[in-house]
């Protein structure tokens, strides 16, 4: 089931749950968080690849921003 926008509490759930992860598991968190939301990004799924930790938290807040509809 997809979630009809990635909301602002699923946003501070990911920064808690991501604070104490390793690079590879905050990796899978962000994959599953994109492939349940609305408009699944595969080109940022694949760049994702490539990230460090810090990186892919940012990629995951401006994705989340730009469901919000701020042009990110």
């Amino acid at each position: 089931m997809r979630n009809a926008k990635i909301k602002e509490e699923q946003q501070l759930l990911f920064y808690q749950t991501v604070a104490n992860m390793s690079r590879n598991e905050t990796f899978e968190y962000c994959i599953d968080l994109i492939e349940s939301s609305r408009a699944p990004n595969h080109t940022l799924m694949n760049r994702m690849k490539s990230m460090g930790k810090n990186q892919l938290i940012l990629a995951m807040n401006n994705f989340i921003l730009k469901g919000h509809g701020y042009g990110v």
